[in-house]
């Protein structure tokens, strides 16, 4: 920084030059003695920019002196002194960086002396110990190197070690080793301080390519339900002599997450097993062998903590509906295939408030991957429901973790619905770092106020929206676009507002936020809003393109009863007047929605809903809607038929019936199908696909060996390598061929 030169500031008296002569008869007076010249004292005014710091960081001490020459500063710690500057600048500041406590000084010097000497006094606090541990690749490939790199700063470690298996020793006070995972892997630096206290560091490795199975709902992004590489069960094989129940496992709490399967994963003592992954509504995670599940766990992880005060939310929190007792980890989870990690939400009751966090681990160990878990919190600006100064910010209490778990692009992606449309919520969509979990984007859905609204509950004139989908996870394409319907809530997107209650939303996660890319609106959202028929009940399946005439089609529904076949390339947006602008609509069920309708219609035991999403094979569309049978429908040059080539046997009560399908390739299809009965029994049951007139094969044909018990509302089969996993009040069933 420029200084100004130092000035001498001396005064001259110059005497007088004039000689005054006074010449008079007898004589004359002498010339008057000059007086002395003097010089003023030199001043300074000192100060430093901060009275303590840590070691290691900078104080600039500044002064301003008069009548000066020069200035010098010095600094004292204990008995040692030293020189920081002496400097000609009448004005100046110079850096200094104490490693202990220091008391400054500074002087001015000029031809007038020295002035007073200024102080200022710096605490210096010692860092903090601390310890860090680097990963470079973070994500590699099987057979390459990562390099780690640890350093400890702020004081001296007597030890440090690095695991699993890298050194320990480890050099000090840094170092480096390098290693060549063979599955991802989270190290550990533990370093010792001198006091004997410990800290530590993780850094995580993920390895590409690591596992195949199901690994998310529906087993893959389409969401249509189809396990098209099934080649051990067959239309001829499945029946009640042959196939039936193999073993089951019994969790600790209901299991409403749909259970996930990862092939020939090499655990980390068991060896390499085939795994299925359950989640509880007791907040609990457990790993079972496949082909042995009756052996017990080969890992677990419980979230809850009673004695501290950690339990789950109990589900009658605020007055809402049930879902059994508790809430827990409710969504599901889904796998990483590149790297085998294991993301889903957990709710629990922290000592009676509230929380939600994303977790993270590994399923080879059951270990935290990363930083292992991530609170959920998060706001949008607006004026809707629940705005405070402008933002709208997440519930805990609120909102339920419903749907399943998916990524895009290298994010996590986790929805939210209601309870029950219980209270001020909305939808939430939230991307998470898949290595950090550190929030990236968040959409919400409502978030302008809206004084005209179709209904007028807590959540409505700017709120509501949720995203549940009946447990279906969001739809995502081959480009990245996301899928997913919202549920009963506020709208005025057609009159260019930010609302999109009842409403098929196409997104588009674009850096650190999501951006609407188009949209669909059924024609009578105002009535399926006002008696609880939303669209948001089901989610999103995308279709292959060789039963449509090579259109990008989409099926979604309705809990109307309503089926929407949509272009995904134009989704249609909004048109009062009808739905003529999509695709293709009609009614499954028996019942529209009208002036007349009442929600004690709406939510009674005629009314057929439709819940999660259809499934499909070779050009066929499965839905089970609520209170009849399972319908079958074909696409016809390249539309769907509206009138089913074949139904069920069965009529589905409540819930209707959840779908998946399993085939080899267009040959030996079966569909498989969830019911939960009027009395509260779940049945599997298993239909030639060709034709669902048939059934093949039921749970409750041999009760004694295959009944399920207490049935899941929404509960979805999975089909893989010969086995179909299901899941009933807190047991995992695996069934397959009994020969």
């Amino acid at each position: 920084m420029r200084t100004r030169s130092l000035a001498r500031h001396v005064r001259s008296f110059f005497p007088l030059t004039l000689a005054t002569v006074f010449i008079s008869c007898g004589g004359g007076s002498p010339a008057p003695t000059p007086a002395p010249q003097t010089s003023a004292t030199p001043t300074i005014i000192f100060s430093a920019s901060t009275n303590a710091i840590t070691a290691g960081q900078i104080v600039t001490l500044t002064w301003q002196a008069t009548n000066a020459t020069s200035v010098t500063v010095t600094a004292s710690s204990g008995s040692t002194s030293r020189t920081v500057t002496t400097s000609s600048e009448a004005s100046g500041k110079v850096n200094d960086s104490p490693t202990e406590t220091t008391a400054y000084s500074a002087v001015a010097v000029g031809s007038g002396g020295s002035s007073q000497p200024q102080t200022a006094n710096v605490q210096v606090g010692q860092a903090p110990f601390a310890l860090s541990l680097s990963a470079s690749p973070s994500t590699i490939a099987p057979g390459q190197q990562v390099t780690l790199t640890w350093q400890v700063t702020g004081g001296t470690a007597s030890a440090l070690s690095v695991d699993p298996g890298v050194c320990g020793p480890c050099a000090l006070p840094q170092g480096s080793a390098t290693v060549t995972p063979a599955a991802s892997t989270t190290y550990t630096a533990t370093a010792t301080a001198a006091d004997g206290s410990l800290i530590r560091q993780t850094a995580s490795i993920g390895l590409t390519g690591s596992v195949s199975g199901v690994l998310q709902w529906k087993g893959d992004s389409s969401r249509r339900g189809l396990y098209s590489q099934e080649t051990t069960l067959t239309p001829s094989n499945v029946n009640v002599a042959g196939f039936g129940r193999l073993g089951s496992f019994k969790a600790d709490g209901i299991v409403m997450a749909q259970p996930l399967y990862v092939a020939n994963i090499k655990m980390d003592q068991a060896g390499t097993r085939n795994v299925i992954l359950i989640a509880t509504e007791n907040d609990s995670v457990y790993a079972i062998d496949a082909d042995n599940p009756g052996a017990g766990s080969l890992w677990e992880r419980h979230y809850v903590d009673p004695a501290k005060g950690i339990t789950t939310l109990p589900d009658n929190f605020g007055g809402r509906t049930t879902l059994g007792g508790q809430v827990g980890i409710t969504g599901t989870p889904l796998v990483d295939a590149t790297t085998g990690i294991m993301y889903f939400v957990t709710t629990i009751s922290n000592n009676g408030v509230a929380e939600q966090w994303l977790r993270a681990i590994d399923t080879q160990t059951g270990n935290d991957f990363g930083p292992g878990s991530v609170k959920i919190e998060a706001s949008v600006p607006g004026d809707g429901k629940g705005s405070v100064n402008g933002q709208i910010a997440f519930d805990p209490s609120n909102q339920n973790q419903r749907a399943g778990l998916t990524e895009v692009n290298g994010s996590i992606l986790v929805a939210w619905g209601s309870f029950s449309d219980w209270g001020v919520y909305h939808g939430w969509l939230m991307a998470f770092d898949p290595t950090t979990l550190q929030l990236k984007a968040v959409f919400n859905p409502t978030t302008q106020y809206q004084a005209n609204d179709a209904a007028n509950g807590p959540a409505d004139h700017g709120g509501g929206g949720a995203f549940w989908q009946g447990g279906a996870a969001p739809a995502v394409d081959a480009s990245g676009n996301i899928y997913l319907n919202s549920a009963d809530g506020s709208f005025n997107a057609d009159q260019g507002g930010n609302n999109y209650g009842d409403t098929l939303l196409k997104l588009k996660l674009n850096g650190n936020s999501f951006q609407v890319l188009d949209w669909f609106t059924p024609y009578d959202e105002a009535c399926i809003d006002l008696d609880d028929l939303e669209l948001g009940s089901a989610g999103i399946a995308l279709l292959p393109t060789d039963f449509t005439n090579g259109a990008n089609l989409a099926i979604a529904s309705s809990k109307e009863g309503r089926l929407f076949l949509v272009n995904t390339d134009n989704l249609g947006k909004f048109s009062g007047g009808g739905d003529n602008q999509i695709t293709e609509e009609f009614m499954v069920g028996a019942y529209t929605c009208s002036a007349t309708t009442t929600g004690a219609d709406a939510d009674g035991p005629n009314w057929n809903r439709l819940y999660g999403t259809a499934s499909y094979w070779n050009g066929n569309v499965y839905m089970g809607a609520s209170n009849m049978a399972l319908m079958q429908y074909q696409f016809q040059n390249g539309l769907l038929n509206s009138t089913p080539v074949a139904m069920s046997p069965t009529t589905y009560g409540y819930r209707g019936a959840n779908t998946v399908v399993s085939a080899n390739g267009s040959q030996n299809a079966i569909v498989w199908a969830y019911e939960k009965t009027p009395t509260g029994l779940g049945i599997l049951h298993a239909y030639e696909a060709t034709s669902v007139s048939t059934e093949l094969w039921n749970s409750e044909m041999n009760t004694t060996r295959d009944a399920l018990g207490e049935g899941i509302g929404f509960s979805t089969p999975v089909v893989v390598n010969g086995r179909v996993i299901t899941t009933y009040d807190t047991r995992v069933g695996i069934f397959g061929l009994l020969h």
